[in-house]
């Protein structure tokens, strides 16, 4: 217990420099200070800070978009739509029910501005009040698709655009990979729709092994319906 004691005293100031120091919220007044510091050092050893280039064809002008090396060195992570777009997971119950009912309505405000999905702002009013009383910690996204099936048509068009949003890169990065894999050389003049479906089987090589015989079948099928042909399918019904 003395030597919990012991180091508790010595965190506890660090501790409470922290607490005051809120690195997340005053983000911008940090920075503020650091490119002053920076500057003034710069100052000294009479460097002129400015912004790099981004490419090294144009010679004869800036090709950068920022109005300050101050602008340019204040990089933002995440860009203004896409938290917008993440905004969509208000339209979760559990979220909106602890929200204020003006931050919902500036919310799905934001949204309805940013997909243009018709009557969502009138829906979201009836779709706030009908969750008023219910239970709904528990429901995910897909469970509420099925209650806004029938009267809810412009929350199920959002609901399924927050279900599209990818929570990391890696389908992004996936799908490149395997674009290195399928597309060889010997397939160097393969077409964008065959190219497309090879890709996705590859990716989705799990769900094609567990449906294999009746996805070859529909194949068949299809091939036999595309156009008359002299040899005759036994599967082709028509």
């Amino acid at each position: 217990m003395k030597i919990i004691a012991k180091y508790s005293a010595i965190l506890e100031p660090v501790t409470n420099i922290l607490q005051e120091d809120n690195r997340t919220t005053n983000a911008n007044e940090i920075f503020d200070l650091l490119f002053t510091d920076a500057k003034s050092i710069a100052d000294d050893f009479e460097i002129t800070i400015t912004c790099p280039r981004i490419t090294g064809k144009q010679s004869h002008r800036n090709n950068y978009s920022y109005e300050s090396p101050k602008d340019y060195y204040r990089v933002e992570r995440f860009e203004k739509s896409n938290s917008v777009a993440f905004s969509l997971q208000h339209l979760h119950p559990a979220l909106f029910i602890k929200m204020k009912k003006q931050e919902y309505t500036d919310s799905i405000t934001n949204i309805y501005n940013l997909y243009k999905i018709e009557n969502l702002l009138a829906e979201s009013e009836s779709w706030y009040s009908l969750w008023q009383k219910k239970v709904s910690q528990s429901m995910d996204i897909i469970d509420l698709l099925e209650h806004s099936k029938i009267f809810f048509p412009g929350i199920k068009i959002a609901l399924e655009i927050f279900l599209s949003l990818p929570a990391t890169s890696c389908a992004a990065e996936r799908s490149f990979s395997t674009l290195r894999r399928v597309k060889t050389w010997l397939r160097s003049t393969t077409g964008e729709d065959r190219l497309n479906g090879l890709c996705m089987l590859s990716v989705h090589r799990e769900r094609v092994d567990i449906r294999k015989g009746k996805l070859i079948g529909q194949l068949i099928t299809r091939f036999a319906r595309e156009q008359p042909r002299r040899l005759q399918f036994l599967f082709n019904n028509e």
